[in-house]
């Protein structure tokens, strides 16, 4: 079993296909996924804004990948928000 080393919460950029993430650039450096070891969908309502009422719904899909960089393999947590958009990287996993 993995135990996270270090979480994270950076933009990264994303190249995807059906099957999920192909790979990723994180610090300008290319990561390359080998699998996808888990994956699943979260959602929920959040209560407060920047604006400080009303709150909004969220909801994000995590892909846990294992993937190859320049330092070697590692399992990376991936989530896409898909609501505003974009991916982010959330843990590495020692």
């Amino acid at each position: 079993m993995c135990s996270i080393g270090r979480r994270y919460r950076s933009r990264v950029p994303v190249r995807a296909g059906p099957e999920g993430p192909r790979e990723f650039l994180w610090h300008g450096k290319r990561y390359r996924v080998k699998r996808v070891v888990a994956r699943w969908r979260e959602a929920g309502w959040d209560p407060y804004t920047e604006e400080g009422f009303w709150g909004e719904e969220w909801e994000v899909e995590y892909w846990r990948v294992e993937a190859t960089g320049p330092q070697g393999e590692g399992v990376y947590e991936l989530v896409r928000d898909l609501r505003g958009g974009g991916w982010f990287l959330k843990s590495l996993f020692d």
